[in-house]
């Protein structure tokens, strides 16, 4: 990651925002001596200084704001101190002086707390994608760690499984990043390694274990595909969390004909089960203790692949960027939603968006992606947002600050128009809704 450049300051004040504000106030003076009256347009009700004083206050916050309030007073009333009206009083004389230079400093003061606060916040996303960014990279080493494990016990396995190859297509169905495909490619694990003639994958609910598979059943099996918090055999597989086997005679009666063995499917790093493994039935020969073994150490694997792809799933939905689309997430939509419709609403200013989706609930692949980013390029202001939406299907949110909904629809539009002359989109079914987040309220 390259380092930002850090500007070089003066009393915590950038010296850039120093040059700005003199040479912009010295310009002034000598328009006033060459082409008016010299006096520095002192009596003018909108002075020409409040350009530099809004523009520093806006880009280099409040300090910066003050620094141009302070030179800009200099500059007007140095040696051009208007005299005081024989009408005036005293008091009336200094806050007529006084009354410029105080609008000044208000105004400088709330700009340049508005723009303290985005850069704040511009520092908590910036610490808070660094800290994703590290999150993932835990996650990726752990994922690789796993892979090295997995590796580990397929060789201490050969020479128990049929062949090295049966153990690699074995183990490979675990190298999902899917919480829910981890259950579901359970099948690919049970079968070559004991190769059961009936057997079960169960996942905890709120009433206790539910079957999401099973495998060997037919119509007429009495096996229970539901086990309550109060079942014995519920007790022992989430509760006391270890395996039962009808070698076992205490097992035997936990289990009451609903098997042969069972394990717990365990989260190891929050020692929570998240599930159940269920062998009806299997041959005599294949039920030993080597097996048995096997079996456990497969259940651990189980747990340690499901946990490390629900810590990849939360980092991926915590992400700012989408991985695919490498546009903004979804996730850092809705905060910038808020932030932007607040920091509208404080300006003043309008705030739209505009969600694009294709009608169709189609998915766009790689090419197609691309040429709807080089045309939003083309079309959007700069000043634009770009977010991927919710839907797994293609959807696009597109803030658009200080532009009201007639704007908006006319970006939208322009949008439209261009994917039909596009040879990649010219077929999809794209279709866009405007909607004006906050408009503008006019200053009294």
């Amino acid at each position: 990651m390259k380092s930002e450049k850090i500007e070089k300051q003066f009393l915590g004040i950038p010296i850039i925002a120093y040059v700005e504000t003199i040479l912009f106030l010295s310009l002034v003076v000598f328009l006033s001596y060459m082409w008016g009256d010299g006096k520095r347009f002192v009596d003018y009700y909108l002075h020409p200084f409040w350009i530099i004083i809004l523009l520093i206050s806006i880009q280099h916050g409040t300090l910066a704001g003050i620094m141009s309030v302070i030179l800009s007073t200099l500059f007007l009333y140095v040696g051009n101190v208007p005299p005081q009206n024989a009408q005036e009083s005293t008091f009336e004389y200094q806050f007529h002086l006084a009354f410029l230079p105080l609008l000044w400093f208000v105004t400088a003061f709330i700009l340049g707390e508005i723009r303290r606060g985005e850069i704040q916040e511009t520092e908590e996303l910036k610490h808070n994608f660094a800290k994703s960014t590290e999150e993932a990279k835990a996650i990726t080493d752990a994922y690789q760690d796993l892979k090295k494990i997995k590796e580990s016990l397929e060789t201490q396995l050969g020479s128990q499984l049929r062949t090295s190859a049966m153990i690699y297509q074995t183990f490979k169905s675990l190298g999902t990043l899917h919480p829910g495909l981890v259950l579901m490619n359970l099948n690919q694990i049970v079968e070559p390694i004991l190769n059961p003639k009936k057997y079960s994958i169960y996942a905890l609910g709120t009433n206790g274990f539910e079957s999401t598979l099973c495998k060997g059943w037919n119509e007429e099996e009495a096996y229970l595909r539901r086990f309550s918090q109060d079942h014995p055999l519920y007790q022992q597989i989430a509760g006391k969390q270890k395996m039962v086997c009808v070698i076992n005679a205490d097992d035997e009666k936990i289990l009451a004909g609903e098997g042969i063995l069972a394990a717990p499917l365990i989260d190891p790093d929050t020692g929570e089960v998240f599930g159940m493994l269920k062998i009806e039935e299997i041959d005599f020969l294949e039920l030993n203790f080597s097996n048995l073994e096997i079996f456990k150490t497969a259940c651990e694997l189980i747990g340690r692949a499901y946990s490390n792809a629900k810590e990849h799933k939360r980092a991926e939905n915590n992400a700012i960027y989408d991985p695919e689309t490498e546009l903004f997430s979804y996730n850092f939509f809705q905060m910038q939603k808020k932030y932007f419709m607040d920091l509208a609403e404080e300006m003043k200013a309008p705030l739209s968006m505009i969600n694009l989706h294709d009608s169709n609930l189609s998915q766009y692949n790689a090419v197609e992606i691309a040429n709807v980013k080089a045309i939003l390029q083309k079309v959007l202001p700069k000043t634009a947002m770009t977010f991927h939406g919710k839907r797994k299907q293609f959807e696009l949110f597109i803030l658009l600050p200080a532009e009201d909904t007639a704007k908006a629809e006319e970006t939208a539009k322009a949008f439209i128009a261009a994917t039909k002359e596009n040879e990649f989109l010219n077929k999809k079914n794209l279709v866009y809704k405007v909607e004006g987040l906050c408009e503008a309220i006019a200053v009294q």
